[in-house]
């Protein structure tokens, strides 16, 4: 395998800006409420260390394994942070919301199902078992990302959280390289591994390119505060109004009696 100036080119940038989105989410404490996307971003600067040298070093088929288990762990690392997503946002204030947590885990298994259910219908003729898998995988991360997206995007009203907040500009930008990835791997599997590939590629990589440089600059900027009371300010308005009703209809009635 050859790659191209280009090739080279974009890896290096995507190298480089994991480096500063980790810098920032450190810096600026982000890690705390996004520990999950933080060692996402820390993955994919280990990941493309490891396999630029395997790359560099070891033959075709070293790389191809190291390869096929970074692509793995990518995804199970990738499904890590969409929980995560899920949690900060049907969690606020270290509580669930009311009926919220079985409300999500309905949703939860029907997204998953609905996501398996379109990816394993991928059939690509002329791919193999490993990429076939790549693709199929890629298409349900894809899928389930837009599902719980559109799902917050219905929500956030509700739930407080405003358009600027960590977690939206989180969401933004998976969302955005989801559509895009969708989009890849869903000419992948019409058109198999050999027609347009590199382009499709590089399309891809540009895409990602642009949700990195979004992100860094979300993350260096602090969020807006949540407008939604949480339970327990609720109950307390509740309290105080609850209290100032009696009081005013304890005074008002004393206020007859005197006349």
């Amino acid at each position: 395998m050859d790659l191209s100036l280009l090739d080279e080119a974009l890896w290096a940038a995507g190298f480089l800006g994991h480096v500063a989105l980790v810098f920032i989410l450190f810096a600026r404490q982000r890690v705390r409420s996004f520990p999950f996307f933080t060692a996402y971003s820390g993955y994919q600067i280990l990941t493309t260390i490891v396999l630029f040298v395997t790359y560099r070093v070891a033959g075709a088929q070293v790389y191809t394994r190291a390869y096929w288990i970074s692509v793995a762990l990518d995804f199970l690392l990738l499904l890590a942070v969409l929980t995560e997503i899920a949690y900060i946002v049907f969690r606020p204030a270290a509580r669930w919301e009311e009926h919220s947590r079985a409300r999500l885990m309905y949703f939860g298994l029907l997204a998953i199902l609905l996501a398996a259910v379109l990816s394993l219908g991928v059939h690509p003729g002329d791919s193999t078992l490993a990429a076939l898998w790549q693709i199929r995988a890629n298409l349900f991360t894809s899928i389930l990302t837009c599902e719980l997206f559109t799902v917050i995007l219905f929500a956030s009203q509700r739930i407080g959280l405003h358009w600027r907040s960590h977690v939206m500009h989180l969401g933004y930008g998976l969302t955005t390289w989801a559509l895009m990835s969708f989009m890849v791997d869903g000419l992948h599997a019409y058109w198999g591994r050999t027609h347009h590939f590199g382009a499709l590629e590089h399309l891809r990589s540009f895409a990602y390119l642009g949700t990195l440089l979004f992100w860094i600059g979300s993350f260096w900027r602090d969020e807006p505060k949540r407008t939604l009371a949480t339970a327990e300010m609720q109950e307390t308005v509740l309290h105080v109004s609850t209290r100032l009703s009696y009081d005013l209809a304890e005074a008002l009635k004393s206020r007859k009696e005197r006349r």
